[in-house]
């Protein structure tokens, strides 16, 4: 087992999947009143951020990249997308107990491992960007 594998907790996970849904998808802050603000993807409420405190809205189905699959699929269209720009080529390698998920062009390399391929697909969108 590769030890140097970060696992997230259900509250990193959570600000990670909205981060994605901000920086990544698209969606938009709405001030609310008082210290409740929502995060609104595609005129859905997903999540709503209440004193510090995100919680994951299900009124129209979870977003969730870092646990689904056919999200974390959205998500890496979108960074195959942003990696086409650069000339870079996006790949995924299945290790023994994790996932690595890739670009590279003929002058670097970034990278992102998890223990599931969607928390991978994330960990790399973070990365890709946030540079």
């Amino acid at each position: 087992m590769n030890t140097n594998i970060k696992t997230a907790d259900e509250k990193e996970l959570r600000e990670l999947d909205a981060w994605i849904a901000e920086y990544v998808m698209g969606a938009e802050w709405e001030v609310g009143r008082g210290n409740r603000n929502r995060l609104i993807l595609d005129g859905n409420v997903i999540f709503i951020r209440e004193r510090q405190e995100l919680r994951a809205i299900g009124y129209h189905g979870k977003f969730n990249p870092s646990s689904d699959h056919a999200t974390a699929m959205q998500v890496l269209e979108k960074c195959i997308y942003v990696c086409c720009k650069d000339c870079k080529t996006v790949s995924i390698r299945k290790g023994a107990d994790d996932f690595c998920v890739f670009a590279r062009d003929h002058y670097d390399r970034e990278s992102a491992e998890a223990p599931t391929l969607p928390l991978a697909i994330c960990r790399f969108a973070q990365k890709l960007f946030t540079r």
